[in-house]
């Protein structure tokens, strides 16, 4: 049984008010999920927390941290072992010379990389999983290296069975969230679309990737149109590797295909995703899993996000979203087309039902998933890693 630790923490002074010398690392210096949860828990914390920061990459993550002030070292590490273990030795020299208490592995190439660099060592290895990447024998052979394995959900530390439950736990994303004025937010988006105050706008927020369940949403469009004409689908996110737009090129044919032109809006990435998600009638994530069978969706920050504005969530039932969904969704079987229609269309078409959902998500949101828990929770994993 995995222990849960983001609903209750200790407040007597002495050893659970420590701070702990950290030094983070990333697996990525791009920008995503497990990218944008490290950055907001490092602005979180204060600088005796804090003893380096590094990035297996390089990119626009670690602009951001720069901008937020930190200094950010980056060794660039591939998928390939040569450059995993030429990084693994880079860090380890860093490490040895800053002499942390304690790595936070932030993903899964950054637990490999770490537990590699810290062979021989008693320095402790947390690794955050924030995703189901290297299930299976692999994810257990790194798990047996680091002290703790901290994951977002119960969904992604079920890989782990029972045989090192002592050191798994769940501290699930947080997010401060307040009121929004999602009338205000629906005009701005219906302004910038060019779309009838009428429509019922339904968006999905992601990278132009397979697994975000683009597909899936295009394939009901035709019917749900047939029943409520003034739907119309909106995806923000850009295509996120070389080689996507071929999927992106995949999409636009089939809307044409289709005769969808009008009733599908790309709007690209945007720094104001969080409007197009208060804005819409409802939030798609219909995500589906890997080729290999493994789950997606370990604890989606969109779906924090969504919940905390009052947007009500339809989703495929896959990874961390029931647990974090509850009852505050509209849930249904996983590659179920017809299922996902009519959850779609019993929002469009009944509005008592898109409002008890906001009310349940934004209730669940700030009593269960804030900041406060999310920091408290790895603060009290992060005092309790034991030296390896």
């Amino acid at each position: 049984m995995v222990a849960e630790d983001s609903l209750s923490y200790p407040t007597t002074p002495g050893r659970e008010s420590r701070s702990v010398a950290i030094s983070f690392v990333s697996s990525y210096g791009r920008v995503g999920g497990a990218q944008i949860y490290l950055q907001r828990l490092l602005a979180e914390l204060d600088e005796s927390w804090v003893r380096d920061v590094i990035s297996l990459g390089h990119g626009p993550l670690n602009d951001r941290l720069v901008r937020d002030g930190h200094e950010v070292h980056v060794f660039p590490a591939s998928g390939g072992w040569f450059s995993l273990i030429g990084a693994a030795w880079r860090l380890r020299r860093r490490l040895l010379s800053r002499r942390p208490q304690l790595v936070h592995a932030n993903g899964v190439k950054a637990a490999l990389v770490s537990t590699l660099a810290t062979l021989g060592t008693r320095l402790p290895v947390l690794w955050l999983k924030h995703d189901f990447a290297l299930d299976g024998w692999r994810a257990r052979l790194i798990a047996r290296r680091c002290s703790q394995i901290v994951g977002v959900s119960s969904a992604v530390t079920s890989t782990f069975g029972t045989s090192i439950a002592r050191k798994v736990h769940v501290v699930h994303p947080g997010l401060d969230t307040e009121d929004v004025d999602r009338q205000s937010a629906r005009a701005n988006v219906i302004a910038a679309l060019g779309a009838q105050p009428a429509s019922f706008l339904v968006t999905l927020v992601g990278q132009l990737i397979p697994g975000k369940g683009h597909t899936e949403l295009l394939e009901v469009l035709p019917k749900l149109r047939r029943e409520h004409p003034g739907i119309i689908v909106v995806f923000v996110g850009a295509a996120a590797y070389a080689g996507n737009e071929v999927y992106v090129k995949e999409l636009e044919d089939r809307i044409r295909e289709l005769d969808l032109t009008d009733a599908v809006r790309f709007v690209g990435h945007r720094d104001d995703a969080q409007t197009f998600i208060s804005g819409g009638d409802a939030l798609a994530i219909p995500s589906l899993p890997a080729a290999a069978g493994a789950e997606v969706e370990g604890f989606p920050l969109v779906g924090l996000e969504a919940m905390g504005a009052g947007t009500p969530v339809v989703a495929y039932r896959v990874g961390g979203l029931q647990e974090q969904l509850g009852e505050c969704g509209l849930l249904v079987p996983v590659r179920d087309r017809e299922a996902l229609a009519e959850a779609i269309l019993r929002l469009a078409q009944d509005p008592e039902l898109g409002e008890s959902l906001a009310r349940c998500g934004r209730d669940r949101a700030r009593s269960r998933f804030t900041t406060r828990h999310m920091v408290d929770g790895l603060k009290l994993r992060y005092r309790a890693t034991p030296a390896g």
